[in-house]
């Protein structure tokens, strides 16, 4: 059963986000977001998680930006109601996870790159302890964007806090961002319910990224 399931969930997801890509009346893509909205809400996340990698992989099923768009923007709101847990160092995860971070630097879509640059962070947000797993196992070239990505979050972020200045335990204290995040999931009601045209806010972090994440790496 779990098989069918699991090929079943593929098809599903496959052929809903790719009509979302595609160019619809008002009316009808909002029906489908909420069809959308309620399978995320009513299947196991991690399977869903899976899926939508599974999709972005498969290169028999080619996407426009569109779709690109639609995809990401289910990831956004997915992983606003996942637990740490769902993310695991496995191969599956790990070539999901790469394809995120080379859509940051798709340069025919500057949505694109943003709404795959808050994936990334939303991931890191979420479980920064395996996301640091995951990415020291990546080809140094993603290693690379995605440190870009992650330090330009936390820049800004700073500048958002005020600049406040460094003190003596910064280190360790941008080092428990290495420690592995528990976020409890959020129930039915409280899960965020938008058209996937939109993104959600992202949870924001209280620590930088250690200044030798480069060398982590």
């Amino acid at each position: 059963f779990k098989s069918q399931l699991t090929h079943w969930m593929f098809v599903l997801l496959l052929r809903l986000l790719h009509k979302m890509g595609s160019d619809l009346r008002g009316s009808v893509a909002k029906k489908l977001a909420a069809t959308l909205d309620l399978v995320r809400e009513s299947f196991d996340p991690g399977l869903q998680f899976t899926t939508i990698f599974k999709i972005m992989l498969d290169q028999t099923q080619p996407m426009n930006n569109k779709v690109k768009m639609a995809v990401l923007n289910y990831l956004l709101l997915l992983i606003s109601g996942m637990d740490s847990e769902v993310i695991q160092n496995v191969a599956d995860i790990r070539l999901g996870i790469g394809k995120i971070i080379t859509l940051t630097t798709e340069q025919k879509s500057l949505e694109v790159r943003r709404a795959s640059a808050k994936v990334l962070v939303s991931l890191f947000e979420l479980n920064a302890a395996t996301l640091m797993m995951i990415l020291s196992q990546l080809s140094k070239h993603l290693r690379d964007i995605a440190t870009k990505v992650l330090q330009v979050h936390m820049k800004k972020e700073s500048r958002m806090e005020g600049d406040a200045p460094t003190t003596a335990s910064g280190a360790s204290a941008g080092s428990s961002l290495l420690a592995t995040r528990h976020r409890p999931t959020l129930a039915t009601a409280d899960r965020p319910k938008s058209p996937l045209v939109s993104t959600s806010r992202l949870p924001q972090p209280r620590s930088a990224i250690p200044r030798h994440f480069d060398q982590q790496l």
